[in-house]
């Protein structure tokens, strides 16, 4: 006798029902990406090209003139290299500490959970909290690791980090570091704890050395998603100017104004929107070109594996 074997439906039909449904679970995101993301960035770029006057509410259409008018200023391009400055200078030494430390919270180390506890601490204090310890500790009068460079010999006087014109910049990328370093930490560290020991005692046994070890299981491993946090956090950091704003205001003599801070002061200060829509534009462009950059080293980083 002939089993009769069991019924599928055929495949175009469940095809096209599993199109369906997801067509149905992706227009949630669809439309709230065109409402928060399209919407703006299209009304950005027709801005751009018009001179808005906030009294009246009346546009005029003038083209490229705003461009024009950004990029042949000087403001612009030293905006942009210290907002360059500000990104890079953080972003590099946060990936590096990150890195190190996430490699050694992975270790077998006495009292690894209260460590690890302690070290995500920057990471979890509020903005405002950070930026007021540090002015304090920092200032030229009253505070405790001003005085004590100079009592240990390690500056000649009072450093008043903030308030110097050499000073400003560094003293900002010295705390967005410490600030932001144990985010990077954790992700490095997530994915350190999926790498099987396998590897480790593989190499081992071939007589790899830590060095040896680091450089060809644990750095391939960790490489992507490293490189996917660096361009989040780069991003965050070109267009956040929150810490600069709470530690120097963008002074002093705009030594630590950024491309946001110009933008802010275009909009908001002397109400040119057209112009500040057009620093807006290009800061997305710069943005774009950096972020596909990014993904080109993570296909780079993928082929390692």
């Amino acid at each position: 006798m002939r089993v009769r074997e069991n019924y599928l439906p055929p495949t175009t039909a469940l095809g096209r029902s599993d199109r369906r449904l997801g067509i149905l679970l992706v227009l949630p995101v669809v439309f709230f990406m065109l409402v928060l993301v399209a919407y703006p960035l299209v009304n950005l770029i027709t801005l751009s090209v018009q001179n808005y006057n906030m009294l009246s509410q009346k546009s005029r259409f003038v083209g490229l003139t705003n461009f024009i008018r950004v990029l042949s200023g000087g403001d612009f391009w030293q905006s942009l290299l210290r907002t360059l400055i500000y990104s890079l200078g953080s972003l590099i030494p946060c990936s590096v500490l990150g890195t190190l430390f996430a490699v050694l919270l992975n270790k077998d180390i006495p009292g690894r959970s209260f460590v690890r506890s302690f070290v995500i601490f920057p990471y979890i204090m509020p903005m405002v909290v950070t930026c007021a310890i540090f002015r304090y500790m920092l200032n030229d009068l009253v505070g405790i690791l001003d005085h004590y460079a100079v009592v240990l010999g390690l500056a000649p006087r009072t450093l008043n980090l903030f308030g110097r014109y050499d000073l400003a910049m560094p003293g900002v990328i010295a705390v967005s570091v410490w600030k932001y370093s144990p985010m990077i930490m954790i992700a490095v560290l997530g994915k350190l704890q999926t790498i099987s020991g396998d590897y480790y005692e593989a190499a081992q046994v071939d007589g790899a050395n830590q060095w040896q070890q680091f450089w060809h299981i644990t750095f391939p491993f960790i490489l992507p998603p490293l490189i996917v946090v660096m361009l989040m956090r780069f991003i965050f950091l070109f267009n956040k100017w929150d810490i600069i704003y709470m530690l120097t205001g963008g002074g002093p003599l705009n030594a630590t104004a950024t491309l946001p801070m110009v933008l802010y002061s275009e909009a908001f200060s002397s109400y040119n929107l057209g112009k500040a829509a057009a620093i807006g534009v290009m800061m997305f462009v710069i943005l774009l070109i950096c972020s596909r950059f990014y993904y080109k080293l993570n296909e780079v980083a993928e082929k390692r594996l």
